[in-house]
């Protein structure tokens, strides 16, 4: 596939989505800056495996796959977007929550493959940012979270979600906007927000490390994901809506 014309084209697309045709590798991802690729999605390509794998390893087979522990994946859950297959019946479009959330049997006909996938950009005023914990840089991920958030035009935080990976059997996107809408985020208490999600993870044990360990992770890797996410972000414009 990676030498049919224009699978490995990225498009910016009218409706404020950013196409990735199926060959384009995660390596050209890496670098947002003058690109119209979101800094969220660049900054998780960079922790994908190591050069050689960036290199030579697509984000769609990333999602095609959909390794809970895969960075990609959790990025356009987080984001929301579009997936897009074809088999001999013709096309189809599903949700990337749809795609993401079904069981791995599920996703896709053995005769379908992905063609693109679209990620809806995150407004220019809204903050992202992405934390991992791995043993070493390119190993799979032990834990790791996503993080959006939009601030109001009066200063106070307007939606919040995030994404978690490597702790559960598919990346688990949490809206945290109910308890912390109206909060000033200098003041908000990330721990409170995440407690009740944080609550129902059950990972797996791995040999290096124990389930505890993982959610104590997760905790980590979300409130780094979230402050960071907070202080990117700048106050909606006037008669901007929070999208």
């Amino acid at each position: 596939m990676t030498h049919i014309r224009g699978l490995d084209q990225i498009h910016l697309l009218a409706d404020g989505h950013l196409s990735l045709g199926a060959a384009v590798r995660h390596s050209a991802l890496c670098e947002a800056a003058g690109t119209p690729v979101p800094a969220v999605l660049a900054a998780a390509a960079r922790l994908v495996g190591s050069a050689a794998v960036r290199s030579l390893g697509t984000s769609v087979g990333s999602i095609a796959f959909a390794d809970p522990a895969a960075e990609i994946p959790a990025v356009l859950l987080l984001l929301g977007g579009r997936v897009h297959l074809v088999s001999p019946r013709g096309y189809r479009s599903l949700a990337a929550r749809r795609y993401l959330e079904a069981a791995p049997a599920d996703r896709r006909a053995p005769d379908e493959l992905i063609t693109r996938v679209d990620f809806r950009l995150p407004p220019d005023h809204a903050g992202t940012a992405v934390t991992e914990v791995s043993p070493r840089h390119g190993d799979r991920a032990l834990a790791g979270t996503a993080a959006f958030v939009q601030i109001s035009a009066d200063g106070t935080l307007a939606q919040v979600r995030l994404c978690l990976w490597g702790t559960t059997p598919v990346p688990r996107l949490a809206d945290l906007t109910g308890p912390l809408r109206g909060r000033s985020p200098r003041k908000a208490d990330w721990a409170e927000a995440l407690a009740p999600v944080l609550a129902t993870l059950d990972p797996p044990a791995m040999p290096h490390a124990g389930a505890d360990y993982l959610r104590h992770l997760a905790k980590v890797t979300a409130r780094r994901a979230l402050a960071t996410a907070a202080r990117r972000a700048s106050p909606a414009r006037i008669g901007g809506g929070t999208g």
